[in-house]
Parts: C-alpha cells; structure tokens; sequence
C-alpha cells in the first residue's frame, strides 16, 4: 500500500501511474485496506490480470498489471 500512496501523491490531476503488481490484493482479505483507498481517493483502476500464467520465468508468482488516474480534478 505505500508504494500506491507514493504513487498516488504525486499524480497530477490528468497522471496515470502503473505498477506490476502481485494479483492477491483485490480479493484478499488483506487488501482490503488498499481497495478502500482507491474508492476513498476517487481513483478510477484498471487491471490487467494475467491468471495463471507465469509472466516471469524465474518467478513462481501470479502477476497483474494496475493503471491507475483520477476520476475527478481535486
């Protein structure tokens, strides 16, 4: 959730951030801190969800791809 927040502050009002992200947070019970945030923070998330596949070979882990901006100026 910082590297979000880090992220997050320093968009500008028409900035897109992107991060290669693990796919646990938007289920688990443990992102649910970090789901909240986005719906707090107006931020409009677009996922792109990789399933199954094994995107880096040495890397047993479930990738996603996160794009995230503001839904509304501040």
């Amino acid at each position: 959730m910082p590297f979000f927040q880090i992220g997050i502050n320093a968009l500008n009002p028409t900035g897109r951030l992107g991060y290669i992200t693990v796919n646990t947070f938007i289920k688990s019970v443990n992102g649910r801190a970090l789901r909240q945030y986005f719906q707090d923070e107006a931020l409009d998330l677009t996922i792109i969800n990789f399933g199954g596949e094994q995107v880096f070979a040495e890397r047993n882990t479930y990738t996603r791809i996160c794009i995230i901006c503001y839904v509304s100026i501040r």
